[in-house]
């Protein structure tokens, strides 16, 4: 495992402590599913090739319940999208999803194409949401982040979490 790793690796375990804190709701991950190689998109059918932050951050758990912005969802529940028959949680959060890119003017889904967007996090409950945008050639996707404050926008995972760790909420609105 690389520097890199270790340091995405120390962010991640921070903000499950820090979120755990700070919540009353019981914070849950699921067990790591099978390792894989792709992401899925927005767009049906349509997947991205996993990323090394993204790599380590799949390869800790699959899911992550009342986690920052929402619940940090599997791959599988990432996948799980795009099928005409949802669970009631995920039918939830899509219909949360739809409802912001239908009435914020500069919600992500609504400026770009599905295939550039993955819903790296949504809520059932609220608008909370963090999409990965995926841009050209570059390493990482951006994460751009919704909340009560805004949206942020982040160059990649290492840097959001930095953020949240920190309360840094200088990158709302700019």
């Amino acid at each position: 495992m690389s520097a890199n790793s270790d340091s995405l690796l120390t962010l991640i375990d921070k903000a499950i402590h820090i979120n755990a804190g700070i919540s009353s709701l019981q914070s849950v991950t699921g067990p790591a599913e099978v390792k894989t190689d792709r992401i899925p998109t927005l767009e049906p059918d349509c997947y991205r090739a996993i990323t090394p932050m993204l790599d380590v951050r799949f390869g800790m758990f699959s899911y992550w319940r009342n986690a920052t912005h929402g619940d940090w969802l599997s791959v599988s529940e990432m996948k799980s999208l795009w099928s005409d028959k949802k669970d009631d949680y995920i039918q939830r959060i899509a219909d949360n999803v739809k409802a912001a890119a239908d009435n914020w003017a500069n919600d992500a889904y609504g400026l770009f194409l599905p295939k550039r967007l993955s819903l790296f996090a949504g809520s059932p409950d609220i608008l909370e949401r963090i999409y990965l945008l995926w841009l050209g050639n570059a390493d990482e996707p951006e994460l751009l982040v919704y909340d009560c404050n805004g949206m942020a926008r982040y160059k990649d995972l290492e840097e959001y979490l930095t953020a949240y760790i920190i309360d840094d909420l200088s990158r709302y609105n700019n």
